[in-house]
């Protein structure tokens, strides 16, 4: 008599309908601690003045994750408050990638301040 074949247990790699429900969920709490704590370290470095190419990319993905946020109706910032302060880093990012030179504004750096305090606390 022919035997059966075993069923995958939930022990093994999970099926698709379970990795898409997964993209749902929260994320855990040490992850969210690991990108936290590298923002901020980024705007410490930019408040410092010490900032470079990856540091001034940290802040453009924060900002511009937090305006699509706020886009979906989410955010605790106005839309407008943080169009203004992507266009403002759009041209230190121009500015940056031409010249070498990675020089926040002081607005900018508030503005990304509470950008990265106020949003993502």
């Amino acid at each position: 008599m022919p035997q059966s074949r075993k069923r995958k247990t939930s022990a093994q790699a999970p099926n698709r309908g379970q990795r898409q429900r997964a993209l749902f969920l929260p994320l855990p709490h040490e992850s969210v601690d690991r990108m936290m704590l590298h923002i901020r370290m980024a705007l410490e470095c930019v408040r410092a003045g010490q900032a470079d190419q990856s540091l001034a990319h940290c802040m453009a993905r924060v900002a511009w994750l937090t305006g699509l946020i706020a886009e979906a109706g989410h955010g605790l910032l106005e839309t407008s408050f943080l169009d203004g302060a992507l266009e403002s880093l759009n041209v230190v990012l121009e500015t940056g990638n031409e010249t070498g030179v990675w020089q926040f504004p002081p607005q900018l750096v508030d503005d990304l301040s509470e950008i990265a305090l106020v949003q993502l606390a």
